[in-house]
Order: C-alpha cells, then structure tokens, then sequence
C-alpha cells in the first residue's frame, strides 16, 4: 500500500521558506540541510525520491538528523523509503527493458518472446521466423525429416540429416529469443522439437549439379531450388555449361552425339549395344524427371579381365550427368549388409551409386527391391526410427564376367568391355587422360546428354524400335527414344547375353540334379533322403579326398557318385558356407526355395513329406526317372523305411 504521507501537505509547523523547499534537491545531505532550515516533514516527504535513490548507510546516517529537526514519524519515514525505493527500481527496470527493447529491434532481426505467453504463438513465431530466413531454402524436408546439402572435403555435394543441436543453433539465428523483460532466453527444448515438426520448409527430391531436366522439357538452369521439380540446382563454379538450345537442330544434335562418343573413345565396347547401353546409362540421371517415378534397371559393366576401364566407364558416365564422381560401395556379403549400404546411400542422396569389382554373379533381394520400388524403408543402423527415402538412384555394378542370376536377369542391362588382351592395364595408347578429360568437359558433356533430350521432346517423342524390359518400360520408351533419335543403334540389343547366364544356372541345376539322382538311385537304392542325409555325405566326401590327395588311394564308387554332386553345387551354397553358415541349413534352404521347380531335361526336387530328421527329398524327372521305379515314394507301402540314421534335423 502507498504511504498516504508521501506527497502530502502534512507538516508538524507551518513555515515561511516554501521558496527554499521548492529548490532541486541531488542528495541526502543537501535534503538534511533544508530540512533543518524549514523545519518542515514536508519537505522530506517532497524529496522521498532521494532518500529512495540514497544507499542505506547514507539514508542510516542523516536518519536520526531529520528526526531532530522536523520531528518526523520514523517509522513512516522508513515505510515511505522503501516504497520510494520500489518505485526506483521498478522504473530503472522499465528503462532497462526499453533500452534492450530498442537495441533488440534495432538489429533487424525477429524478437520473439519466448516466457509469459501461450506456447502455441511462441512456435507460431519461431516457426514464421524460420521460414523468412530460410529464403532462399537452405533447410528442407525428405520424406519427413529436415536435411540440407552440404559439400564434403573432395568437392562432392550431398544430402546431411541435421542434427538436434544444428537446428537449434540455426534457429537462434533467426531469431532473438527472450523474456518478459527482453533479456536472452534461449526456448526450452520441448518447444524447439514443436518447430521441427510445426515449420513449413519445401520438400526435396535431391541435388543436382548439372541443369535440370523438367517433366515439359524446359531446363532449370539458375542455381537454387526449383519449385516444380522439387530438385536443388547447386553448380560446379568452375563448371562451363553452354546454353542449351529448345530446338535442338540435326547438327546441334550430330556435335552432341559425337562429344559422348569422345568421353568413351578408349574405351573397347565388344559391339554397338554396348556403346549405346553406355550412353543410355549416362542419359538416366539426366531424364529422371521425364521417368516420373518409373523404375530404372542396373547397369552392369562387365569384362573378360580385370584392368579393362569397366569403373572408369562408370565414373564417366556418373560425372557426365550428375557433375560428380558416383556414390561407392563393394560387394556386400550377405543381405543384410546390402540393405545397410543401401540405406546408407540413399541416406546421403546420391544420385548414381557404383557397386565395384563384384565376383562372379549378382543376385540379392535388397537390390531386387530398390531396383522396383519408388519409396526406400529400412532402419537406421545405431537408431530404432525408420526411413522412408526416394529411391531414385542410377545403380551400376562391375565385375569381371560378371553375370546376374534368377530374377536379376530382368533388372539389368549389359555394357562389356572386351580389349582382346591378356594384359589390358599394360595398355598406353590412350587419346584422353581419363577420368580428367571428363572433369574438365562437365558441363560440355551434361550439356550434350540435355540437348540430345531436347531434341527428342521436340520431335513429338518418338517412340523407338527397340527392346522392352518388363517392369522397365517407361524406361526403355524415353532412354531408348532418345538414343534411336541421335542415331544410336541397337540400344538393349544384347539383352540375350544376360538371359543366357540364367539358362547357363538352369544348365548347372539341371546336372546337380541328375548327379544327386544317380547317387540316390546307386548308394540309397532309389530311397527319398533328407538335406542332413546327403550334406553328412559331401563332408565325407570333402575329408576323404584330403587323405587321398597325399597317399595312392583312389575313390571308391561312392565317393565317384559325390563327386560330380560336390562339382555342381550352386554358386549361393558354397557362398553361404564360405561364410561359415551351416552346410546342412544352407542345403536345405536352397532345396526348399527351389522344390518343384523344373529344369532343362525335365529334373526337379519334389517334397515326400517330413521325417524324423526332416523333409524328405526325391529327384524325379518328367521323362518318369526319379525315386524308386521312377514312383513317387508316397505310393510306397512302408515309408518308415525311408528313414535315414542321424541326429535329429530341423526341417528345411
């Protein structure tokens, strides 16, 4: 409550020097020297404010002298002080709030007040203050999750997932939190996720940096973000890119066709499919909009010897269209370490991946699925939280006669090499210095493979006379329309070197089979037999012929009936147990997935029901080989007999 004396006309005697209580009073001692002169409480009581602004030794020691002299209440006197010190500190607050008011608005950026009001306008504010900073876009969301691009030591741009803390250091940026009184106060951490999830930022499909081809056929050539494509335009600075004309003519088209054959002259394609499956491949990250969503098959570059230039070509090809060299990854060894690459390099937004020196065969579910599918689910290693990601990445695998399996045969197109050479790396005769050429003629080459596009959308888009690919006929229509209207020929023509590898397998299934049969028919007299049965058998086998390899033993029959067996396995068993899973496990699984499928001659594995060791084998054939008589063991009188002596075996 305000002191009722403070102000009043209350005075003890009345006095003739009003003129003297009306002077400027600046201090204690200067009130106490009036004081004594008027004799009048007033007088204090008119000057409170300097007993307020007085420290309390000073107001302590002229305390008992203004008593004496005016005969003043102390206790009121003393009341009347502190409230006029209340009064002090609350302007001086108030200034002080004013002046950082003035300071905080001066610099130009939003205030925002985080305390003393509802949070729902506190994230309103934060978040409007993100998304004005954030212009041009910096910040975006994929697939739900707010990413940036950003450049890594080696020049490469890629897609980073920002962090808790990022985020929080670039919204104190753009904006000056604070409290009631305008004093710094970062938000609370419950507020700042509410802005992750309430702020409006564009969505991103990915970067580029090479002009972009949009779905009408028109090219996004300024840098920065383009709105229709939902693509980041983020150039090479040292990258020459000449305009790229809307009409191409024939002889715009002819200068294109033939800087792309430079990019590859050293390189030896075994033919013109080949040649045109190589240009195809660089053409894909380029017209990806045009594909809307479609699926893309793997690239496969293959030669008969190592130091062909098989990764260069690839390297080539990623750098003529994307403007930086490919994503990386080795073959991965089992399917769960594909999935993991994979993710990992959608994760980063790359827009064309080289799977390098794969041995052999290639054939795995985790690419299988990313080859035909627009949207990537996995977990993130090290998190429990899911992604969804856009899988609209170029993939290309090498290898030396590298060669795909069972439903990877679709999915790919075949680019060989062939230098007729027992030593190719021993070549020297090269025309270009590569992969610097490339890098140096970038922009040149992005240029030609945007300009071969345009030339094809101004010709109505035509569609080609070439081959389709199931599952990839988008794909085959705009890739293989373009390249038949620069006059590339027999785009996909060598489709057939592929298929041959799937009847190559079938071939070996087929021999493994007859092997086994003639093993069943010779050692267990036609008898069905468990994946247990024959596994137990091929390490006996495996352990005898390590004796007789030292002594001069020769196999006995049985041992020449497992030979052949041992000598056919498919490619996925031996793969399996090279990396120590079991053998019998292995066997059977491959034996289960493959369970009456049939192969060249007829020969297929058929199921005779579970035994005590589990299920029950028999080779059969459509020609009627097979089993006991060529009968099926079911029509057998007592299968109990088909039981074979071992420990129990789970059933496969």
């Amino acid at each position: 409550m305000r002191n009722p004396l403070i102000g009043s006309a209350y005075s003890e005697k009345p006095s003739n020097q009003e003129s003297s209580s009306e002077s400027s009073i600046s201090d204690v001692d200067e009130l106490l020297s009036l004081v004594k002169e008027t004799e009048a409480a007033k007088d204090i009581y008119r000057n409170i404010e300097v007993l307020g602004a007085a420290s309390k030794s000073d107001y302590g020691r002229i305390r008992g002298g203004l008593k004496d002299a005016t005969g003043v209440n102390l206790n009121q006197l003393d009341a009347a002080v502190r409230e006029a010190r209340e009064e002090a500190e609350k302007r001086r607050k108030e200034e002080a709030r004013e002046a950082r008011r003035e300071e905080v608005e001066a610099a130009g950026t939003p205030t925002v007040q985080v305390t003393g009001r509802p949070s729902s306008e506190v994230v309103d504010d934060l978040s409007a203050a993100l998304e004005e900073a954030n212009e041009p876009p910096r910040l975006f969301r994929r697939e739900g999750e707010i990413v940036r691009h950003r450049t890594d030591e080696d020049g490469r741009v890629q897609v980073e997932e920002i962090s808790h803390a990022w985020f929080d250091d670039f919204l104190s940026r753009c904006a000056r939190c604070v409290n009631e009184e305008y004093q710094p106060h970062d938000p609370s951490q419950r507020l700042v996720e509410r802005v992750v999830e309430r702020v409006d930022l564009p969505p991103l499909r990915g970067i580029t940096q090479v002009p972009l081809l949009r779905p009408d056929g028109t090219v996004f050539s300024d840098p920065g973000y383009d709105e229709d494509t939902c693509w980041l335009y983020h150039p090479d600075e040292e990258q020459d890119l000449d305009s790229i004309p809307a009409q191409p003519t024939t002889a715009d088209v002819e200068e294109a066709r033939e800087l792309l054959l430079e990019a590859w002259w050293d390189h030896p394609f075994d033919g013109e499919a080949s040649r045109s499956n190589m240009v195809g491949l660089a053409l894909t990250p380029v017209v990806r909009p045009l594909l809307e969503g479609a699926n893309v098959p793997l690239g496969i570059i293959d030669a008969p010897r190592a130091g062909s230039g098989k990764d260069l070509a690839g390297q080539i090809a990623a750098l003529a269209s994307t403007g930086q060299f490919p994503g990386t990854m080795s073959d991965p060894s089992t399917k769960s370490e594909w999935r993991k690459q994979i993710t990992a390099q959608l994760v980063q937004g790359e827009r064309f991946v080289l799977v390098s020196d794969v041995t052999g065969t290639i054939d795995n579910a985790p690419l299988r699925r990313v080859l035909t599918t627009p949207t990537w689910s996995d977990r993130i290693l090290g998190a429990t939280r899911q992604v969804r990601l856009p899988a609209n990445v170029v993939w290309c695998a090498t290898g030396n006669n590298l060669r795909p399996q069972g439903d990877m045969v679709r999915r790919c197109f075949l680019i060989r090499l062939d230098t007729k050479m027992q030593r190719p790396w021993t070549r020297s005769d090269f025309r270009h210095q590569q992969p610097q050429w490339t890098q140096e003629h970038c922009g040149e080459l992005a240029g030609a493979l945007l300009t071969l596009a345009r030339a094809w959308i101004a010709a109505g888009q035509p569609d080609p006379d070439t081959p389709t690919l199931g599952s990839f006929e988008e794909w085959c229509r705009v890739v293989g329309g373009i390249l038949q209207n620069a006059g590339f020929g027999d785009f996909l023509g060598n489709q057939d070197g592929l298929a041959d590898t799937e009847f190559s397998e079938d071939d070996r299934w087929s021999l493994l089979l007859e092997a086994i049969h003639d093993w069943q028919r010779e050692a267990l007299n036609g008898e069905p037999f468990t994946a247990r049965t024959l596994a137990d058998r091929i390490e006996e086998y495996e352990s005898s012929t390590d004796l007789i390899a030292d002594s001069d033993i020769s196999l006995d029959s049985d041992d020449s009936l497992i030979e052949p067996i041992v000598k056919h396995l498919p490619e996925n068993i031996q793969h399996e147990v090279r990396r120590g899973k079991p053998f019998t496990q292995s066997l059977g699984k491959t034996f289960g997935w493959n369970e009456d499928r049939r192969f060249p001659n007829g020969w297929f594995l058929a199921s005779e029901g579970k035994g005590r060791e589990g299920t029950l084998w028999n080779v059969r054939s459509d020609d009627g080989e097979g089993g006991v008589g060529g009968e099926s063991p079911k029509d057998s009188e007592n299968l109990s007999s088909h039981r074979h002596e071992r420990g129990k075996e789970a059933p496969f």
